[in-house]
Formats: C-alpha cells, structure tokens, sequence
C-alpha cells in the first residue's frame, strides 16, 4: 500500500472500531467478539503505524540526500581533480544546468534535463491569441480535471489466506525442519533392575524451497505526467495481483486444476491429509465430523482451528432450516439480525466508498464460526469444497524468502518512454502434518 492508503486504512479502522463499540453496548455482538475483533485491528493498527513511519524516514533519507547533491552541484566541499568535461557557455542549457551536468558526468549518477525551447531561436515566432469561446470547441467544454485519489481499481479477492497461517523466515536458498515419524516402541512399565525399553525413534529431515512470483506493469512517460498519482496507484496494483496469485499457489498448488511445477504443494494438493464425504448429510454435520475426525485420528490428534470455504459453501450451510421452514443457526445464535452472513456485525448504511472501490487484502475472511471452528471465506477454493485445518497441529507454515519487491525500471524503455514497476516475491508453504489437515468434499452450496 501507498501512503494515501494506509492512512485510509488507519482511518477506516477507527471508524469500524467505533462501530463495533456500539454493538458491544447495544448487545449485537458477544465481549469475546468484540475482543476478537480488537485484537485485529489494533495488530493492523500498528503494522500501518511501522509502515507509515518507513515511509516517512525514507523520505527524510531523500531529503537530505537532495540537499548533499543541490550541495556539491553548488560548489560546496567539490573539488576535481580533472577537468574532462568543459562545456562551453552559451547552447541549449543555462548556466546551472551545465553545471549539473558536469557533476553528474563525474559522480555517474543518471540526470535528465529538460532544455528550455525558448534556446532553440524560434521564440520570437510564438504569438498568443484571445480565449477560445466554449461554443468553438469541438466536443464542448474543456474536459473535467480529475480528482486526486479516485482511480478504481481491479477488484480481487480480499482474503489472503497467508494472514491466517503462521509465518516463517527463509534465511538460505532453503530451509529444513525435522520430523519424529515413527518409534520401534514405547515407553513401558519396567521392572526393579529390569532393561528400559528403546524407543527407536526415527526422525526425517525435510526440506522447503521457495516459489518465486513476479509480474511487471508499464505506462507511457506522458500517461504518468498526466496523472501524477498513478505510480504509486500501479504499485499498489501490483501488489494486489501479486497476492491474489499466492492464494491460488497456497490453496491449490499440485491441486487438480491449479498451478503446476510450483516448488511447494498447496492445502488441496498435499497427500497424507484426512477426507471428509459430505454426500448424504446437510453439510452442517460433515463439518462435525470432519472436527472430530481431527481430534481422534491418530495422525494428528489435534482440535481444529480453520475452516477455509467458499461464499457460496457458507451460505448454504447458513440457510439450513428445519422442518418447520425456521433457519437452524438462527436459532442457535438468538433473535433474528444476529446471525449475518460473515459472522460480522450487521452493516452500517455508509457514503464513504473505500478506496480504490475495493476491499483490501488481508484477513478479511469475516469472524464466522460453525461448531466453535473459525470459518474463513474466500473465493479462491472451490463451492462444494472446504479445507478444516489445525493450525496449532502443524498444519501448514508460511515462509517467506523474499518479501515483496517493488523495483521502478525508467531506463529500459526509454527509447519509446516507457516506465515500468516490477515486483517479485519468493514465498513457499509446508504441511510439517498433512493428517492436520481435513478436506471436506461435496458440502452444498448455492
């Protein structure tokens, strides 16, 4: 994100904060909903504070060296030693940018001067003539300027699965971990001088490499000068497709249908994890059952944590009814307006847009929970389909080699003024215990 959407986030989570508030006292959400959601935002509150804060001592860092540079082109504490380039007075450039652009010759740094035309001679021919009446124009009236901050974006799935995984550093070219799979025997009860049993245990070393992901942008030199904004903007567009691409590669890498050749297998692809049937039940109860299967397989022995699903998987699940035609959950939860479609407080009527017009990425999955287990939404995984996870069983990690990357590249088109950003990460995932993992086929959905 840029400056101006961070700072739009800051504010956005004040306003939800002073929303939730209200809820809290006027008894729509739970204390331990409301502390949920605090807990969030005060964590996003204070990654947008680190961000701000880089933001501004990059600038400062630009700053000073603004003034080192206007320094030495003035004279101050240069002197040379040779005299190579001596541009001669007069020309096409003034004094100062002479001056310029002797100092950048000897400390090779890039320099791009704009020549006043005036030097050209041909000054004396421009002449000026009155306005132009509104009627003589072609289409009308001059076109609207456009307002600062108001560029749509291209909307992406705002869930980013990574936010709900642990994270780890990648510090080589790959990472290992080790893994006790097996023993040749247990612990027993011995006998008074008796031989204590070995337990034989064995252990396998796995290894992790990251998966690079990249992309690059361009736009014409005059675009950009048209629109000032539009870097930063393209930037913060390129993030976004950026990790809408991770997504697909930590759900479904080696997944029939996803991402093929990756250097790491995604949550659907991964062998070794537990199925859940659905086909039969009205979707609520393969969800208890694949919880429970957790918890008893010997495989993982683990409650769980996640539930990853589809908006179309939630809302069939949510509008299960009984006999009667009365929704079940609604029940469960209370008085009509309590059971929403995320788990989130009914909405505020608002005439704030967000910026952009679209939901950031992040852990916007909702605070939904089906039998105790947080329910995430995204629309990356399949309807019908649901991934249950125990996080704290080691179901998956996230590690990361090389955070995302945003270079801007002005020279290698500049033949046809072309600027082009480029970014670029090199993430992987892992499943230390795929039998941590539950995947729920053929559940209902709209």
């Amino acid at each position: 994100m840029n400056q101006h959407m961070l700072r739009h986030r800051a504010q956005e989570l004040k306003d939800e904060i002073a929303v939730k508030t209200a809820d809290l006292e006027g008894g729509r959400i739970t204390a331990a909903e409301y502390k949920g959601y605090l807990d969030k935002a005060e964590h996003e509150s204070g990654e947008i504070a680190t961000a701000l804060k880089a933001y501004d001592q990059a600038g400062r860092f630009m700053a000073n060296q603004d003034v080192a540079l206007e320094h030495l082109r003035n004279g101050g504490s240069f002197d040379s030693s040779t005299k190579a380039f001596q541009p001669s007075g007069g020309g096409l450039l003034d004094a100062a940018q002479q001056k310029e652009l002797r100092v950048a010759m000897e400390t090779k740094r890039p320099l791009t001067l704009e020549v006043d035309a005036r030097n050209f001679g041909f000054g004396s021919y421009i002449h000026t003539k009155s306005a132009t009446a509104e009627s003589a124009l072609v289409n009308g009236p001059l076109p609207g300027i456009m307002m600062p901050n108001r560029f749509i974006s291209l909307p992406y799935e705002p869930t980013r699965i990574a936010s709900y995984l642990p994270a780890a550093a990648m510090d080589g070219p790959s990472s290992y971990w080790l893994q006790h799979t097996s023993n040749a025997a247990e612990a027993n009860g011995v006998a008074e001088l008796g031989s204590k049993p070995d337990l034989g245990m064995t252990f396998t070393e796995n290894k992790v490499l990251p998966q690079k992901l990249a992309g690059q942008a361009s736009v014409s030199m005059e675009f950009n000068m048209d629109y000032p904004e539009l870097g930063g903007w393209m930037q913060a567009e390129l993030q976004r497709s950026l990790i809408n691409q991770e997504n697909n590669y930590i759900l479904n890498a080696g997944a029939p249908g996803g991402p093929t050749g990756a250097a790491f297998t995604g949550l659907l692809g991964v062998s070794g994890t537990l199925t859940q049937d659905a086909t039969g039940t009205n979707g609520l109860d393969a969800i208890a059952y694949a919880a429970q299967a957790l918890r008893s397989s010997t495989a993982a022995y683990s409650p769980p944590d996640l539930l990853i699903l589809s908006p179309a998987t939630v809302t069939a699940l949510l509008t299960t009814k009984d006999d009667t035609g009365r929704y079940v959950l609604d029940m469960l939860q209370g008085p009509a307006g309590n059971l929403t479609w995320n788990g989130d407080a009914a909405a505020q009527a608002t005439t704030n847009p967000s910026l952009g017009g679209i939901w950031p990425q992040g852990n916007e999955g909702g605070n939904l929970s089906l039998f105790g287990v947080p329910v995430v939404q995204t629309t990356q995984i399949a309807n019908g389909v649901g991934v249950m996870l125990s996080i704290r069983g080691g179901a998956a990690v996230y590690w990361t080699r090389l955070n995302m990357l945003i270079i801007f590249d002005p020279y290698t088109g500049l033949t046809n003024n072309t600027w082009r950003w480029v970014i670029e990460s090199r993430i992987s995932l892992s499943t230390p215990r795929p039998g941590a993992i539950n995947v729920i086929e053929n559940l209902p959905f709209v």
